[in-house]
């Protein structure tokens, strides 16, 4: 299990540090260089990091928080296994938060935002062409974090972003196993945008469920597809 190196020449302060051990392991468990159940070792990210054990004890804390790795009774720490009831449970609560920061969002931006919006869906349409899953899974996350600033609430804006760094690792899942998914998502994403954009709150938040709709419609069905293919591995295996 590789990851990058961190330079020693440049010599970041302790925040960069932790910026950097919190990126290269967030990375690594999108990937699946560190998949589901593997246990991650404070001594040896460091070691790997090239890098103090404190910035990467603080990206574990953070990433524990987001629900990428989970603290199991041993206190030892672990990437997170995909629970299908606690991810569709976020998916309900993400319905409402989506919808409404959507609505807020078409209703309190800016000349700023708008041009924001504008050129992340640019970005997202490039990445459709590169066929970079990872680049696109990224400009995803960076197309809801514009919407929910948008709002110009930022209680709200944290509640969501929270929301949706839990479910992250799914998210990218969906789109490894269907590329396309990939480009119906960015349609989606396109469609609140542009209501954000023209100052429509009623469609930008009809369009910001509908997709949280969908991806929870996905999400139960990749589960039961996984489901349906290890019962019959499990039948083969039977004398």
């Amino acid at each position: 299990m590789n990851l990058s190196e961190v330079s020693q020449d440049k010599q970041p302060k302790k925040t960069s540090y932790e910026a950097i051990a919190y990126r290269e392991l967030r990375n690594a468990i999108l990937t699946g260089i560190f998949p589901p159940g593997y246990q991650v070792v404070e001594e040896h990210i460091s070691s790997q990091l090239n890098m103090s054990r404190s910035p990467v004890r603080s990206a574990i804390k953070r990433l524990e928080t987001e629900g990428f790795l989970e603290k199991r009774d041993n206190k030892r720490i672990y990437v997170a296994l995909p629970e299908l009831d606690k991810v569709l449970d976020i998916l309900y609560i993400r319905e409402a938060l989506d919808g409404m920061c959507s609505r807020l969002a078409a209703q309190n931006r800016t000349a700023e935002d708008i041009e924001k919006l504008n050129q992340i869906m640019e970005r997202s349409r490039m990445s459709i062409e590169s066929g970079d899953i990872y680049a696109h899974h990224e400009i995803a996350t960076v197309i809801h974090y514009a919407i929910f600033e948008a709002s110009k609430r930022p209680l709200l804006a944290r509640l969501a972003i929270n929301y949706e760094n839990q479910i992250s690792l799914f998210t990218y899942d969906s789109f490894k196993q269907d590329d396309m998914r990939v480009r119906t998502a960015h349609e989606e994403h396109c469609a609140i945008c542009r209501a954000v954009i023209a100052g429509d709150g009623d469609a930008a938040e009809a369009e910001a469920r509908h997709h949280v709709r969908i991806l929870r419609e996905r999400m139960t069905m990749l589960h039961e597809n996984k489901s349906r293919a290890m019962n019959s591995s499990v039948s083969q295996l039977r004398p």
